[in-house]
């Protein structure tokens, strides 16, 4: 009996441990399985498009039920497998939305926490909406937005944190509703121009222009449709009389993204007016608007407002309608001008921009209104800091025939002139301008005379005391006496009368060692033409000589000259060259204005030596030359022979 009960005993206590087993077992398998379903519920969360997310029965509920599975599988978990002591625990988070509902074109925002309601940033969050997903990263505030960009209704946003190494995974579904975006319709005027377009310009609540946006415009009795292009805008062309006012009406019916708006304005209808004018001016004129109404008629006595540099200058149409205004700006270089026309009662406004190029001025200098028959008449061209322009067209029109001509290096061209004498012709030249350059003209009536030269010396130096001597011919060679000549000197002006020979002079007493300034001129009669020569720079010096010591010298003794002025001064410290024998030498005057060279020949022989001062900036040139006979040193002489008795007898004088 004993030996039965402890068998029961036995097979009882097997029967339990085998239960347990199993359930243990069971457990396992419903865990794994609990763990399958979060996954599913997440990845179904992920996935959903706006069409199942609005059939959805209530949102929040939704996420509720997904937090509190997650809460009872993280429980399963942690008693089925309990963490180690090495191992780190992550904190739960959580999402929070802002809003339930959103305007189209504003963003929905959600809130990112740990469990103690810390915000955590830097956290990717995935947003699913209308059937796509987003990914946005938490800001310092824990903040992720999405900008929603759909049509107005009702949708569910999914917003999933997948967790990280620190925190638990946490997800949100909120059933939101989009609005429609408010919008408005603006006006620029309460007047119209005729004939020109009207606008207004459709804007979102921010102030973004909306474009290709249906508005619908009603006007003098017409029903316009018209779409907003890039910049919102739509226009009308402005019909009707002028004066007269007629009210515009506007309505944007609104789309399923933007509510709708509608206005309407009373436009005063005004006549059109226009501004014109050039795009280039030269430096030192007038730029000039002309102001017009729309039937061509200039308008008188209104204000125009030019402004250009920074700065704005009001001008009064004139009687032609013209304003205008004086540019001293630098050139050459563009500016950017607006020229204004504000309008009135009656007139629109009118305004143009123009990228004005100030050009540099120029000027054609003629050569007078005669010219000597068979000579050449020149023009010379110049821009308004006195510059030469060359290789520039100069057109010259004259008896009838028009001649292109380029200047030349110095801005010059020319026109032979065989006209008769005794006639007078026109004679009109031009220079049409370039991109940089302004136009310049000019005419004269050219009296054609017998041609005259009037000639001084080649050398521009002369001698203190001396004068300048020019003569003056006709045409035919022949000398012109009692002509009128005027010399400029340093200055001053002075008259002289050609003599028989047709020569004028004038004496030159200025300081020695300077240049002065020279001209003259032959102004011409009714029967000659004038002749000039032009401004010289007249170097006026002193006078010097150099004396040689003579014909003979003696072998290797030195030989000797002296240099003085006109004075008779000697000039010390002066260059003297030399040449002797085929060889050239340089020395300096001593103080008493001698220099010497030391002759040493071979044997006895006669040659030329030349001496030469080559002069400086006060004393002329002075040179001279000598057939040197040199005689041999080893042979005495009576000079010889005087020089030593006269040694001897002052030697003996001395001595006894």
């Amino acid at each position: 009996m004993l030996l039965l009960i402890m068998s029961l005993f036995i097979l009882a206590m097997a029967s339990v441990s085998a239960s347990d087993v199993s359930d243990i077992s069971d457990n396992q398998e419903i865990i794994s399985e609990q763990d399958s379903i979060s996954e599913d519920i997440v990845s179904e969360s992920a996935d959903l498009s706006s069409a199942d997310l609005e059939s959805t029965e209530d949102a929040d509920s939704i996420a509720s039920a997904s937090e509190s599975d997650d809460s009872k599988l993280g429980s399963t978990e942690i008693e089925s497998d309990p963490l180690s002591e090495d191992e780190t625990t992550k904190e739960s988070t959580s999402i929070e939305a802002s809003s339930s509902s959103v305007v189209y074109g504003n963003d929905y925002s959600v809130t990112l926490k740990d469990k103690n309601g810390n915000v955590l940033s830097g956290k990717n969050l995935i947003f699913t909406f209308n059937g796509n997903n987003y990914t946005r990263t938490t800001d310092s505030n824990g903040v992720a937005s999405l900008k929603i960009n759909a049509a107005a209704g009702s949708y569910v946003i999914s917003v999933l944190f997948e967790g990280d190494e620190l925190y638990e995974s946490s997800s949100s579904s909120t059933k939101v509703t989009v609005s429609k975006a408010s919008t408005n319709i603006s006006t620029a005027t309460k007047y119209a121009v005729k004939g020109e377009t009207y606008s207004v310009v459709l804007k979102d609540k921010d102030g973004n222009v909306l474009s290709k946006k249906n508005v619908i415009l009603t006007y003098n009795g017409k029903t316009y449709n018209k779409t907003t292009n890039s910049k919102g805008i739509v226009s009308i062309k402005i019909t009707g009389t002028v004066a007269k006012t007629y009210k515009l009406t506007y309505k944007f019916a609104g789309d399923e993204y933007y509510k709708a708006s509608s206005g309407s304005v009373s436009l005063k209808v005004k006549m059109a007016t226009s501004l014109t004018g050039a795009s280039t001016v030269v430096k030192g004129n007038k730029y000039s608007v002309t102001l017009k109404n729309a039937n061509g008629n200039p308008l008188s006595k209104r204000t125009v407002s030019f402004t250009i540099n920074g700065k704005t200058y009001k001008k009064t149409t004139n009687s032609k309608g013209v304003a205008s205004l004086k540019i001293s700006l630098a050139s050459p270089k563009a500016y950017d001008l607006k020229v204004k026309y504000a309008g009135s009662s009656y007139y629109g406004a009118s305004e143009k921009d123009v990228s004005l190029f100030v050009k540099t001025p120029t000027k054609i200098i003629n050569s007078g209104n005669s010219i000597g028959k068979g000579t050449k008449y020149y023009l010379t061209l110049k821009d308004s800091s006195n510059n030469v322009l060359s290789g520039k067209t100069v057109t010259i029109t004259y008896r009838g025939k028009t001649y292109k001509k380029t200047t030349n290096s110095k801005g010059v061209v020319s026109l032979k002139i065989n006209s008769a004498i005794g006639k007078t012709y026109a004679l009109k030249y031009k220079f049409a301008g370039t991109k940089y350059y302004g136009p310049s003209s000019g005419s004269v009536n050219l009296r054609i005379k017998n041609a005259t030269t009037l000639t001084g010396p080649a050398s521009t130096t002369i001698i203190k005391g001396n004068a300048y001597k020019v003569t003056l011919k006709g045409d035919d060679g022949k000398a012109l006496a009692g002509q009128k000549i005027t010399f400029t000197f340093n200055g001053k002006t002075y008259t002289r009368t050609t003599n028989k020979k047709g020569v004028a002079n004038l004496t030159i007493n200025a300081a020695a060692g300077k240049t002065y300034k020279f001209s003259y001129k032959f102004a011409g009669t009714s029967y000659y033409n004038r002749s000039a020569s032009g401004t010289i720079n007249l170097a006026v010096k002193l006078k010097t000589s150099l004396k040689n010591s003579g014909t003979v010298i003696m072998n290797n003794t030195t030989y000797t000259v002296t240099l003085k002025d006109s004075d008779g001064k000697a000039l010390a410290n002066k260059p003297v060259n030399f040449t002797f024998d085929g060889k050239s030498y340089q020395n300096t005057t001593d103080a008493n204005g001698t220099v010497g060279l030391l002759i040493d020949v071979t044997s006895p022989k006669v040659t030329k030596l030349t001496y030469k001062f080559e002069g400086d900036n006060k004393y002329d040139v002075s040179s001279g030359s000598v057939s040197l006979d040199v005689k041999s040193d080893k042979i005495f002489t009576f000079k010889h022979i005087l020089a030593g008795a006269t040694k001897l007898r002052n030697y003996v004088e001395k001595n006894h």
